[in-house]
Order: structure tokens, then C-alpha cells, then sequence
């Protein structure tokens, strides 16, 4: 290289070999042989310890003064062995530096016994270093953003820049126990992707003739035509797998590495939990057990929603089997994997990691095949900070803090998902993304009602910001356009919520509290215009078949219980509490509730329909839930006894974990919806029997349960129940606090 030709014509211009105990080296991008143009060249003059200040500055004046002369950027440093030794047991830089030498010229000795007492110093506080870099690496990422998803990448300090392959590298030469196997990646996979990274930055520092880390939107294109990519597109899908590939490697690393620290202080391994039957949670890692169904082709949404909700990570054994087992998802999808995928995205910030963990092992495209077209793809605008998909992840994880803000979250989040998929394909992305969101909701098992409104969410997400930046709300005929492109109250709430978290993840000049207050106007001023137009019940139930069983009951008998895979359907003379009996008798069976729909004809009879997910264990047996029912109505079985017990034996067998993002219970009681009834909403965390003791509390305050819209997200339960007309307010009140009593 052409700085070391200088340095060894330099040494041979002092005056006099400084004899033994003197040596010149190079550190850092030097010593790696990956220095860019701009990079300064970092120098280490070791002297004896007795040596003299004037003898010092004699050799420094001759080698430091030309090389600053020519202009090039130079860092020196002058020590002995012992006084920068001594530096190095409380820097890191300095200790990080000392590992990376490169001998230059003088004593070739020196630099043996100071790369060798350096790595003994390292090695002899690994765990102090070890925390260090953890911390180091930290605090680096929250500053510089990521490689792989942002549009202006910092190649060198960002997550999944060339600092962090440096830090795992670093880190293994402490030859710490906690190091071993800690590896996610081959160290070949890192060096390749620091390679692309690498190569970026030299041409970045070359074209610009800066010495900037940060590859911004306007040096892409002669970065990339300088380095043979076809177009700037090419160039950044490249240093995004890169900057992935390195991130996902780091983040596990440190997180293997810091969880083992710490156990090693701990009395004793961590307790392992059984979670919903297939799944181990110890250490903060998911692992899938030994006799689940891995060509379940559910699993995968339910493994991601599980580490999600638990604060956890996938662990790479049981990513790597979900790989092998190779199985695709059914069209339509089962209702349990609507609903993992709905409790993954209600995980908020905490699903995005689970995401790009799926993602490094191509396990989203299995699930959503249309996501290949988004993956690593950049916006060609500064406007947005993120890649397409990493927006799309930011949007729904965004979106999660709103859900307790609009009647449907699982359309929220699933739309929100979704609202951009169209980037991925030529043309105008919200006209061709409306083709595509609805075959994809369609595929996902939602009822055509719903998949309509998800296909307004990204044909009109774009339309309240728009309209509230450019348009005079003051004018009635602006807000009469919006409401009659919303149409009501429920998908203004949803494009509301889509606005605010589409804004925050796409950039921070996209939200502001100007633009929030125009569009709250804007929303408020439609929301009367509105007013009373709340969407018609348009899903079909109770259907046909529904009324056919439900015209063959007769007496006081259950009538029938017609089961299928995915759930069941009761008819049933209606009475006090049967609700509540039907609720506890799955409950008694495991069955977990999805959804449920109940309706109760002019006539007195009761129809109750429910999809459930998968039990462990297999089928359910619909003839002993039906025995089960009819002995619990006959009052030949105490139903809360037996219920009792169940969550005990569940408890002590299972042991099962809790969720590190559990929601708060929230109860509205209200007046407003209905003439002729009052409308409860209970969202809660999800468990066993919860819907159950809603029922019981409804019971014992003699309402009647008319109409019923249970939705189960994984992690909280959204249950809606019109009842009977209360008008008492001091009634209301009481009802809700013993729902929020019982949750």
C-alpha cells in the first residue's frame, strides 16, 4: 500500500536507527487492509520506557511532519509498551486497537510482545470487554440507524455496519466459555457481507472525495456505476442483505453471549415454560419441542407470534427446522394462522426483530409469497427513511399502539401491513396495490365485508394527510367528498390510525404536530358529517343453514352441536346464562375461541358459531362437548368446579409463561350504538375460561345476551355484547367495574 511505502521510506530517512526497543506499526483499517481513501491512517510509534522527550520528538518531527505536509490525514500515537498497556485496561478503543497491529519497521520484537501482553490484558477481563462491546455496539445502533433499511445507510457505525462484524470479532479473542457457539453465521457469510460494505465505502470516500460513511441518495448512482451494479436499485439491494446479514448475526451474538454472561452469576439455569403445548420458552429463546408437528403449516405465524408476545427470540435450531419442513400455506388459511398473525403484529415494536428473523430465512415469503417483490427494496425518495418492507413492518408495529382506538384491530394491523405492498410492482402503488391486498386478505380467510374494508385502507391511505395539507376543511364540500370516499365512522377510524402510524414510520419530517392537528380537524369535522352512519351488520350470519337447525329445535333440550375442523355450531332454545355454559364447556375441552358470532331469532332460540384454533392433542371431540353441554344445563354438572380445576391442572403441568406485553383490561359501556340495547366492549389479555367469566358477570347482572362478536388476537381478546337496555347509570358503572374485576 502506498501510505506503508512512505512510512518505510520515512524511517529510512532518520538520521540514525533508533536501535532496539523502537518500532513503528499501524492500527485499524490499515492494519485490516480495509482503510477507504478518506479514512485517516491511525500510527503507533512504540519507544523504550527510558527513552527521552528530545529523542522522541527527533524521530516524530521526521516521520509525522512530511506525511501532514502532503496533506493526508494521520493519526499518531506515541507510547512505550508499558504506558499504553496501561491506557488499554480502561479504554476500549485503545484495548480494541491493540488487537489489530501491523508491523511496519524498527524492532519486529516489540510488536510480537505488545500484540502478545495486549491479547493476555484483553483476555484476562473478557467479561468486562464483553460488556463493553455489547453496550458500545448498543448505543452505536441507536445513533446511526440500519444498514439494511435505511435509504442513507452509515455503512461503517450503522446496525449491521462494518463496526459491528469488527465488535464480533473483537469479541472473540476474548476466548471467553460465553463466546462458544455463539456464532449465527459462517465467519465466510460475514466476511462476504462486510465485503460489499467495504467496497461501498472506498468508492463512496473515492467519488465523493469525502471521507463521509453515510451513502446518501444523490451518490448512489456513481457508487454503483463505479462498482459494476446495474443501477443504484442493484447497489442497495446489495448493501441491504449485507447490512442484514451482519445484523442479524450481531444481534444474536450479543444476545447469546450477555444472556449467558449473566446466567453464569445466576444460582442455576433459567427456568424453561411450556407455551401453548408446542413451544419452550428458557433464556429468552423459543425453541419448538421435540414432538411438535413441524408440517403444521401454521407454525411458523404461531412460533413468531409466541417469541413476540414473550420478548423472545426464535432460536436458530427451530428456524432452521421450520426451513426443512418446507410446507406452504393452504388458500384459504386456517383460522389459527389469521389469528398468529394478527397476535404477531398486535406485539408492536417487538414483532419487527421476530420479522427480520423470518425474513433472513425466508420463511415471510413462504407465508406471503407477494412479499418478494418488497423485500430489500428501496424509495427512491428522501422523504422515506426505511426499505419497503422494513416501512411495512413499521407501519404495523406503529399501528399497534391504536388498536383500542377503532372497532377491528385485526384490520388495523393487517392493513397496515399491507397498505404499501404495491411499491413492489410497476405503476402507480395504490392502484395496483388494491388487486393485491384483496387477494391476499381473501387468502387469509377474511369474510368479504372485511377484505373490502382492508382494500379501502391502502386505496385511501394516502387521503386524509392529503386532503388535510391541501384542502380548505372549512369548506363543506370537502368534508362531503371524504365522508362519502370513507362511507363511516368505522373506516374513518381505521384510516385515522393507518395515517399516524404510516406518518411516524416513514420518515420524522412525515409527522408533526401541525400535520396531526389538521388531520384530527379534519377527522373530527367528517366524523359529524357522518355521524349515525355506523356500517351496516353485513356478514351473513345468522346464514341459511344457521336458521334450518335452528327452525328443527324444539323443547328443552340442547338440539344440536354440528362440529367441523375449524369450529362449531350450537342451537339452542335461548335462556339465562346459556351463553355462559356454552363459553365454559369449550373452555373445559381447550378449545381456543377465535371468533365467535351469537344471535338470538324473535322466537326465543339461540344460535352460536364458532371458529376455534388448533387444539393440542388433536381434534376436538364435538359428541363429548355436546354430552358435556347437556349435562352442564340438565345441572348435572358443576361447571365452574370443573373449570376451576382445569386452570389449576393447566398451571401446575404447563407452567406456562407470561406474556412480556400484557394488555390492560379495558371495559366501555355504551348507550350510543344501539336504540334498543346496550353495547359492552371488553379488551383484555387473553386466557383461559376469560370469556367464561365475562358471560358470568353478564349473568348475574340479568342481561341477556342478544348479539355477540368475540375476536380473539393472541394476545387480548376483543368481545363485543349487545345486551338488554340498561339506562341505570349508576348500573352501567357497576357492570363495568365487575368485568374489569374478573379480567
Amino acid at each position: 500500500m502506498l501510505h506503508e511505502r512512505w512510512l518505510h521510506e520515512l524511517w529510512d530517512a532518520l538520521p540514525a536507527d533508533p536501535g532496539p526497543g523502537w518500532a513503528l506499526m499501524t492500527t485499524a483499517g490499515s492494519a485490516r487492509r480495509d482503510m477507504a481513501v478518506g479514512s485517516d491512517l491511525d500510527v503507533l510509534l512504540i519507544h523504550p520506557r527510558k527513552a527521552q522527550a528530545k529523542e522522541i520528538a527527533a524521530i516524530t518531527d521526521v516521520l509525522w511532519y512530511p506525511l501532514w505536509d502532503t496533506g493526508s490525514k494521520i493519526s499518531p500515537a506515541v507510547h512505550s509498551i508499558e504506558s499504553i498497556l496501561e491506557l488499554a485496561r480502561s479504554d476500549l478503543v485503545t484495548a480494541t486497537t491493540l488487537l489489530e497491529l501491523r508491523y511496519q519497521c524498527g524492532d519486529g520484537d516489540v510488536v510480537a510482545t505488545l500484540t502478545a501482553r495486549a491479547l493476555e490484558q484483553w483476555r484476562g477481563n473478557a467479561r468486562h470487554w464483553l460488556k463493553k462491546l455489547d453496550a458500545s455496539v448498543e448505543a452505536r445502533n441507536t445513533k446511526s440507524g440500519e444498514v439494511a433499511f435505511l435509504l442513507e445507510p452509515d455503512l461503517k457505525d450503522g446496525r449491521g455496519g462494518l463496526r459491528d462484524a469488527q465488535a464480533m470479532y473483537w469479541a472473540q479473542l476474548t476466548a471467553h466459555p460465553a463466546i462458544e457457539g455463539a456464532e449465527e453465521e459462517p465467519p465466510g457469510v460475514l466476511t462476504d457481507a462486510a465485503n460489499i460494505l467495504i467496497d461501498a465505502r472506498v468508492e463512496l470516500h473515492r467519488s465523493t472525495a469525502k471521507a463521509s460513511n453515510v451513502l446518501l441518495l444523490q451518490e448512489q448512482d456513481a457508487v454503483a456505476a463505479a462498482l459494476g451494479y446495474g443501477d443504484s436499485d442493484d447497489l442497495m439491494l446489495a448493501v441491504s442483505l449485507a447490512g442484514r446479514t451482519i445484523a442479524w448475526a450481531s444481534d444474536r451474538f450479543w444476545a447469546r453471549v450477555i444472556r449467558r454472561l449473566d446466567k453464569r452469576r445466576a444460582e442455576g439455569p433459567g427456568r424453561a415454560f411450556t407455551i401453548n403445548g408446542d413451544f419452550s420458552l428458557q433464556d429468552s429463546m423459543l425453541v419448538l419441542r421435540a414432538d411438535v408437528d413441524v408440517d403444521d403449516p401454521t407454525l411458523v405465524l404461531r412460533a413468531a407470534a409466541a417469541a413476540a408476545h414473550h420478548g423472545a427470540q426464535l432460536d436458530r435450531q427451530s428456524l432452521q427446522a421450520l426451513v426443512a419442513a418446507d410446507t406452504s400455506m393452504p388458500d384459504p388459511w386456517p383460522a389459527t394462522a389469521l389469528k398468529a398473525l394478527v397476535s404477531l403484529l398486535g406485539a408492536g415494536e417487538a414483532s419487527v426483530p421476530i420479522f427480520e428473523a423470518l425474513d433472513r430465512y425466508g420463511l415471510i415469503i413462504r407465508v406471503l409469497p407477494e412479499w418478494a417483490n418488497v423485500q430489500a427494496k428501496p424509495q427512491r425518495n428522501a422523504f422515506h427513511r426505511f426499505t419497503v418492507d422494513r416501512h411495512l413492518w413499521q407501519t404495523a408495529a406503529n399501528a399497534a399502539a391504536y388498536v383500542r382506538e377503532v372497532a377491528r384491530p385485526d384490520l388495523l394491523l393487517v392493513g397496515a401491513l399491507l397498505h404499501d405492498i404495491g411499491k413492489g410492482f410497476p405503476g402507480d402503488h395504490t392502484d395496483v396495490g388494491s388487486p393485491i391486498v384483496r387477494a391476499i386478505a381473501t387468502r387469509m380467510g377474511f369474510a368479504e365485508p372485511d377484505v373490502d374494508r382492508i382494500v379501502r385502507m391502502e386505496e385511501l391511505h394516502l387521503l386524509l394527510p392529503e386532503v388535510a395539507t391541501r384542502r380548505d376543511l372549512a369548506d363543506p364540500r370537502t368534508i362531503t367528498n371524504v365522508a362519502e370516499s370513507v362511507g363511516d365512522v368505522d373506516q374513518l377510524e381505521l384510516l385515522r390510525a393507518l395515517t399516524i402510524a404510516d406518518s411516524l414510520a416513514t420518515g420524522w419530517s412525515a409527522w408533526s404536530d401541525w400535520k396531526a392537528g389538521l388531520v384530527d380537524d379534519l377527522v373530527s369535522r367528517t366524523r359529524r358529517a357522518l355521524d349515525g352512519h355506523r356500517p351496516a351488520q353485513v356478514s351473513g350470519f345468522p346464514t341459511a343453514e344457521h336458521r334450518a337447525m335452528m327452525s328443527q329445535v324444539h323443547g328443552d333440550h340442547l338440539a344440536h352441536v354440528v362440529g367441523r375442523v375449524d369450529g362449531c355450531t350450537i342451537a339452542a332454545p335461548d335462556k339465562p346464562g346459556l351463553f355462559r355454559v356454552i363459553a365454559g364447556a369449550l373452555s373445559l375441552h381447550s378449545v381456543d375461541i377465535v371468533s365467535a358470532d351469537v344471535w338470538t331469532s324473535d322466537d326465543g332460540v339461540a344460535v352460536d358459531d364458532f371458529v376455534v384454533g388448533r387444539r393440542v392433542g388433536g381434534e376436538t371431540n364435538w359428541r363429548r362437548v355436546e354430552a358435556d353441554l347437556r349435562l352442564v344445563l340438565a345441572g348435572e354438572m358443576d361447571l365452574n368446579a370443573q373449570l376451576a380445576e382445569k386452570v389449576k391442572t393447566y398451571a401446575n403441568v404447563h407452567r406456562t409463561a407470561q406474556s412480556a406485553h400484557p394488555p390492560k383490561p379495558e371495559v366501555l359501556v355504551d348507550n350510543g350504538w344501539s336504540r334498543t340495547a346496550t353495547v359492552v366492549e371488553v379488551r383484555a389479555p387473553d386466557g383461559i375460561g376469560v370469556l367464561h367469566r365475562m358471560a358470568v358477570v353478564l349473568e348475574r347482572h340479568g342481561l341477556d345476551i342478544r348479539h355477540a362478536k368475540v375476536v380473539t388476537l393472541g394476545h387480548e381478546v376483543v368481545d363485543i355484547f349487545y345486551v338488554n337496555r340498561m339506562d341505570d347509570l349508576e348500573a352501567l358503572t357497576d357492570l363495568a367495574g365487575d368485568l374489569r374485576a374478573v379480567l
